[in-house]
């Protein structure tokens, strides 16, 4: 799905403002609810956490990752 690719991007550079923005526009151009949009979270931080565990990327990449989805979570999908 292609807001799941901006996403994605947002999160690997903690771009809290850009994924607030993303999510704000996909649930206001009936892309996607909010419940599809946690899911589509969840599947990449799955992928963040694949990566951690192959050593792509490190603690403080995986924690702002986390960082900004609670963030967005928090006010935009609450």
């Amino acid at each position: 799905v292609m807001f799941e690719e901006s996403m994605k991007k947002a999160i690997l550079e903690w771009d809290e403002d850009g994924l607030k923005k993303i999510c704000q526009s996909t649930i206001e151009n009936k892309e996607a609810t909010p419940a599809e949009i946690i899911k589509s979270i969840g599947k990449i931080m799955q992928f963040v956490g694949k990566r951690f565990e192959q050593e792509e990327i490190f603690l403080p990449d995986l924690v702002g990752s986390a960082n900004t989805v609670k963030a967005v979570i928090d006010e935009v999908l609450d």
